[in-house]
């Protein structure tokens, strides 16, 4: 066999056996916890913080090699808006939804595939314990949102006053993330860069501007002829979300120029071996 025909079968193979081993889960099986996002909205937006506690379950990380990814979602949870009694639970569940396509780049994670057990270890609601090891790494992107969250988010956006439309997510960005895991959570400091799009710090910005109308006794307040309205998290600078429950798998394909790549990195090594070998 030819240099040509052995590259062309090399990619080809590659292709073809991709579905079975070129995929990267992640998964998280929880039974309750409490994520809450604040800072984006300061001087320093692009630095935000993330708390997530009271976590009970599993979360399993595979990360992905740098490349060109198509990422789904899968399963489903129940998420309680807090503080707001008047808001209903976000039910999630689909069977596959596109999240993301482009570039990630992962760089500075140590443990590419973790999985950890999150225990409630009864120290009260709210407090963080059993400190497991430090988190800091970084994230190249360049892609953009699916539209199907496009839509679901602006959907969600359109029911209330004083919402813009989310109308660009299609840029890059970097993020640097580092923090503390614990037993029953974890505490991380984001700062993000974002080029030709709002970042996700912005689409935070755009959530927390969601208002609902104040109920009293099943019925809305009324003020001068028109409804009461508060912002649905309750705070101009936190979003507050109780995870009643989630069965989620998130899945990073590679995408054909990646697999491309993958290809002719294989070959490479036959070749190698076979100099060895000689």
């Amino acid at each position: 066999m030819n240099k040509k025909a052995l590259l062309a079968a090399a990619i080809a193979a590659t292709l073809v056996s991709a579905p079975s081993f070129a995929s990267y889960i992640s998964t998280a099986n929880l039974t309750s916890g409490n994520i809450s996002v604040t800072g984006y909205n300061d001087s320093d937006s692009n630095i935000y913080q993330v708390v997530m506690k009271d976590f009970v379950g599993n979360i399993t990380v595979q990360v992905p090699p740098p490349g060109n990814y198509t990422t789904t979602a899968s399963g489903s949870a129940v998420l309680d808006p807090s503080p707001n009694p008047n808001i209903p639970d976000i039910v999630l569940d689909s069977s596959g939804v596109g999240l993301f396509a482009g570039l990630i780049n992962f760089f500075g994670v140590t443990d590419p595939d973790r999985s950890v057990t999150f225990v409630n270890a009864g120290a009260g609601l709210g407090t963080m314990v059993g400190s497991l090891d430090g988190i800091d790494f970084d994230v190249d992107y360049d892609g953009n949102t699916s539209s199907t969250v496009l839509n679901f988010i602006n959907a969600l956006l359109s029911q209330f006053p004083g919402t813009t439309p989310v109308a660009n997510t299609n840029g890059s960005g970097h993020l640097h993330i580092d923090g503390t895991l614990y037993e029953d959570g974890a505490v991380l400091a984001i700062t993000e860069t974002a080029a030709s799009w709002p970042g996700i710090y912005g689409m935070l910005q755009q959530i927390d501007a969601i208002q609902v109308p104040v109920i009293v006794n099943n019925q809305p307040v009324i003020v001068n002829g028109k409804p009461v309205y508060v912002p649905v998290f309750g705070d101009t600078n936190e979003v507050d979300l109780n995870i009643v429950r989630a069965d989620v798998t998130i899945k990073a394909v590679p995408e054909p120029a990646s697999l491309a790549l993958l290809g002719l990195g294989l070959m490479g090594l036959a070749a190698a071996r076979r100099r060895r070998a000689a």
